[in-house]
């Protein structure tokens, strides 16, 4: 979107909800699931992610953060 509009300056601001409560659990051990089961990472790597994400919920030392990105354009 940046690139070729002849622009000096230009700022990006980020305001990603970022999330630390245990209960966020399920959901990242469903994404790395689902990371295991397309073949993107083996079972071992999966398997040791997901009890490195355990602990650091029991620890209640886990982070997650959501980007989120939204575009808008108009036909020509």
């Amino acid at each position: 979107m940046l690139v070729g509009q002849d622009w000096d300056t230009f700022v990006i601001d980020s305001d990603d909800p970022a999330l630390t409560e245990p209960a966020l659990l399920p959901l990242i051990t469903g994404l790395a699931e689902g990371a295991c089961s397309c073949g993107a990472v083996t079972r071992d790597q999966t398997d040791g992610w997901i009890a490195g994400q355990r602990a650091r919920a029991e620890a209640d030392r886990l982070f997650l953060a959501l980007p989120m990105f939204m575009t808008a354009a108009t036909a020509r």
